[in-house]
């Protein structure tokens, strides 16, 4: 339901952000996403139980993320996922700094 959401979400406001000249989108994501963190024996996330919600919904997340980043890239539309605006709500100018130019 969660990636429903985004991809319905992002496909009502593509209109509006393909007009924009520095359109950006950022899908909040996090490291539990990552196949590469739940394979490695190293990684503690290898060692997490066994779970069918929030793993699965962030892989499938940062794999749509990719997908648009690829697709917009012609419109000039800058698309990313970042942890890091979960871990620290709030702090506008982390959000500022990545929203801004590249």
């Amino acid at each position: 339901m969660r990636l429903l959401r985004v991809l319905m979400v992002t496909n009502a406001l593509l209109p509006l952000l393909r007009r924009s000249p520095s359109a950006r989108i950022v899908n909040v994501s996090s490291g539990v996403g990552s196949l590469a963190h739940h394979t490695d024996p190293e990684h503690y996330m290898s060692g997490l139980p066994a779970a069918a919600t929030d793993p699965v919904s962030k892989t499938a997340l940062n794999q749509l993320t990719v997908q648009y980043a690829k697709e917009l890239s012609k419109d000039g539309i800058l698309v990313k996922a970042d942890g890091r605006l979960l871990r620290r709500r709030g702090d506008d100018a982390l959000v500022s700094q990545y929203l801004g130019p590249t």
